[in-house]
């Protein structure tokens, strides 16, 4: 599966305000995205539970950037998995391993996302 948007970093996904921490207008509209995208797109009803469901997985993110300026790729996973938690996977304590890559100067932004179970 291709998300064709960058994701947030966790830095820019969300803020702290005293002993608040709270969801960022930026994360929130790519979380919207992903969820249209995955129903639209890959034809996942949530009504009838996640993809894998609560099975362990492998996952394997391939972060693509347009630009050289360079990404701190761990930053990306936790937004990431976040998103796409009760969705793909029940939860991303599911995950017993993470394959995170990252290519620089492509033609789009974007995410590849492989889930081995």
């Amino acid at each position: 599966m291709f998300i064709d948007e960058t994701c947030p970093s966790a830095n820019a996904a969300w803020r702290h305000a005293g002993h608040w921490t709270y969801v960022t207008a930026k994360y929130r509209t790519f979380r919207t995205y992903v969820q249209g995208l995955l129903s639209t797109e890959y034809g996942l009803n949530l009504e009838k539970g996640t993809l894998i469901g609560d099975k362990p997985f492998i996952a394997e993110y391939r972060f693509q950037f347009k630009g050289k300026r360079k990404r701190d790729v761990s930053n990306y996973i936790k937004p990431l998995e976040d998103t796409l938690k009760g969705h793909l996977f029940d939860d991303d304590e599911q995950c017993y391993k993470i394959i995170a890559t990252r290519a620089y100067e492509m033609p789009s932004d974007g995410v590849e996302i492989i889930l081995y179970y």
